[in-house]
């Protein structure tokens, strides 16, 4: 089960009148039969998040069944071809741009249109990607799609606000979660896919991999009212893997940075035998002052997560 469907479930358990878009016809017809087996609002619209009269299309019918148009989620997004900025074709970033960006900037635009005609406002949430924050060598389209749904999303954001349209844009970052997109994501780093997902595994401060319900809540609280002030952010929801990113790249600055003082330090105090003692003194009282700083500082990029011996790090 992917994200999409996902948020579909719970919006609709929560009460929603749910309109299911996508260009699979046949899972999403099956998703609104089980969503309507259950009690709840749901119907089918085959949609091409890639051209804007399908947008067209797609919002009137929906606002014809519903009477109105209250969210957005933008969700359809593909991670493939991969390739860095050097083996991406034209054709291939193109392919990745119509679904990832271009998509989100029609339905974005169409949505506020008919969120407007309604006057009650309305909440449009874009789903980005971690990757969208902290781009990678080997997705150059696709870390450049993610980048500009979040940027887009503040833009639309401030748009909505200063026009006083009472519609609200954000966008959500997911880190590694349980999809069939993740899943041909590992295949395609190669080798052993099990180790492959352990090292991933291991990279997250929480220790596992994300659910799509996971996603699906954050989409609920920025649907609901209960959001009602937030616009323009952007809601990560990563197990803590960017935070820990950022903190082990500090934790590896430090590293260097120590070991360069010890390697200046004992290299004067070998030119220069008389003052040993007091040379030694001086430089583990700089040493310890530069450790501290430096274990402050990516505490406080880590946003206050704690690395139990950062202070005392061996190799």
């Amino acid at each position: 089960m992917g994200i999409g469907a996902a948020t579909s479930r719970i919006l609709a358990r929560e009460g929603a009148r749910v309109v299911i878009a996508d260009i699979d016809t046949m899972s999403g017809e099956e998703l609104s039969r089980q969503i309507r087996n259950h009690g709840h609002h749901a119907i089918f619209i085959r949609h091409d998040v890639a051209l804007e009269e399908s947008w067209h299309l797609t919002i009137s019918r929906a606002v014809a069944e519903y009477g109105g148009l209250d969210v957005l989620v933008n969700n359809a997004g593909i991670g493939f071809p991969n390739g860095s900025v050097e083996d991406q074709t034209l054709e291939q970033w193109r392919s990745v741009m119509s679904v990832n960006l271009d998509g989100v900037f029609l339905g974005t635009k169409a949505a506020i249109a008919a969120m407007r005609k309604t006057g009650r406002g309305g909440s449009i949430i874009n789903v980005s990607s971690i990757l969208g924050i902290v781009g990678s060598p080997a997705t150059a389209a696709y870390v450049a799609s993610k980048g500009g749904v979040r940027l887009l999303s503040k833009s639309a954001a401030l748009h909505c606000a200063k026009s006083g349209y009472a519609i609200r844009v954000n966008s959500i970052h997911p880190g590694w979660i349980e999809t069939p997109l993740m899943d041909k994501s590992v295949r395609a780093r190669g080798g052993d896919p099990q180790a492959q997902r352990a090292t991933i595994v291991a990279q997250t401060p929480l220790g596992r991999f994300g659910e799509p319900d996971d996603i699906a809540y954050g989409v609920l609280y920025l649907a609901s009212d209960e959001s009602r002030f937030v616009t323009g952010t952007e809601l990560v929801i990563d197990g803590a893997t960017w935070p820990n990113k950022n903190a082990l790249f500090l934790l590896q600055q430090q590293r260097r940075f120590l070991a360069q003082d010890w390697k200046k330090a004992f290299r004067r105090l070998c030119q220069e035998p008389r003052q040993r003692h007091f040379d030694a003194q001086r430089v583990f009282q700089n040493f310890n002052a530069r450790r501290r700083s430096l274990a402050e500082r990516a505490h406080a990029e880590a946003h206050c997560i704690s690395f139990p011996g950062l202070l005392f790090h061996r190799d």
